[in-house]
Formats: structure tokens, sequence, C-alpha cells
């Protein structure tokens, strides 16, 4: 189910930012339907997870022919 979430940064608010599937506060799931992931695709996951303070992440592709190399998943210690 789809969930609200307020986006936070240092300087303040950024505003919502509605997340596919929220698992346990601990686990932000991200739905794409496009050809294939992109850098760009990781990287606004990836600020969702700065900007909530959420560790984790699975960004899922259901838009090619084949999910298999479609499935990132991305966290804070990524960035580190």
């Amino acid at each position: 189910m789809a969930r609200t979430l307020k986006v936070l940064s240092r300087s303040g608010g950024w505003g919502d930012f509605v997340a596919d599937l929220l698992v346990d506060d601990r686990l932000i799931v991200e739905l794409k339907a496009v050809q294939e992931l992109s850098v760009t695709h990781e990287v606004e996951t990836v600020n969702y997870l700065a900007g909530h303070r959420i560790d984790d992440a699975l960004l899922l592709d259901f838009g090619s022919a084949s999910c298999n190399s479609n499935v990132s998943a991305l966290g804070q210690t990524t960035l580190r």
C-alpha cells in the first residue's frame, strides 16, 4: 500500500514523498515500469532514503521482458 512520507533535509523539509510500499517503517520499495533502470532511478531512491532517514530500499522494475537484472538493493551504506 502506498504511504505518504515527509521528506526532510538538513535545512528543512522538502515536502511529501509517496512510497510505493513501506515495510515495517524500515524498507522503502519503489516500483518502476521502464525498459531499464537508470542511475537516475537509483539516485532518486537513495535521496528518498536520506530524506526520510530509512536505511534500505528495493528498486523493482517490471517494465522489461525479464525482471532478473532489474532489481536493485540500495541502502545508506552504499553512500559511505
